[in-house]
């Protein structure tokens, strides 16, 4: 009968010198994944945008609602019409758009009926970027979007 020790092999110091080399690796992989587990280092940059250009994010936020059909307008013409899940909540939809310089009105409905109805204004020569999220909290506001825009890009965490 042959024993085996099956105690941990003496790494020595270069052993223990490379381990600490690799863990930070490791643990910069493993912490940049989200919940689903794809890592944030694959995912898409945020496209660049230039004059004239309004860079709109479109984003379900709630998980009562976790798949809703969302249609957008800008002065009366479709911009967006498209399913948006909710996932992890940290899933804004880029959709890059050409607008004049000058107040533009934007309306959104979604499947839920939650409808919203706002202006925003863009500056010739110069970039815009504007997010829209669909909430749906209890409470007197409920089912809801709420729009903000940005002279400068957005960050989100």
């Amino acid at each position: 009968m042959v024993m085996r020790d099956l105690r941990w092999p003496n790494l020595g110091r270069w052993g223990i010198l490379v381990g600490l080399a690799v863990l930070p690796v490791v643990l910069a992989i493993a912490c940049s994944a989200d919940p689903d587990g794809d890592p944030d280092l694959f995912r898409e940059p945020a496209p660049r945008i230039g004059a004239n250009e309004v860079l709109l994010y479109v984003s379900n936020q709630s998980y009562e609602d976790p798949d809703i059909q969302i249609i957008i307008t800008i002065d009366g013409e479709v911009v967006v019409d498209d399913r948006f899940p909710v996932g992890n909540q940290h899933n804004w939809v880029p959709h890059l758009l050409y607008l004049s310089p000058g107040e533009h009105r934007l309306r959104a409905e979604s499947s839920t009926g939650a409808t919203f109805d706002g202006t925003f204004d863009t500056v010739r020569g110069q970039p815009r970027w504007a997010v829209l999220n669909y909430w749906n909290e209890s409470g007197e506001e409920g089912k809801r979007f709420v729009l903000t825009s940005y002279d400068e890009p957005v960050a989100f965490y």
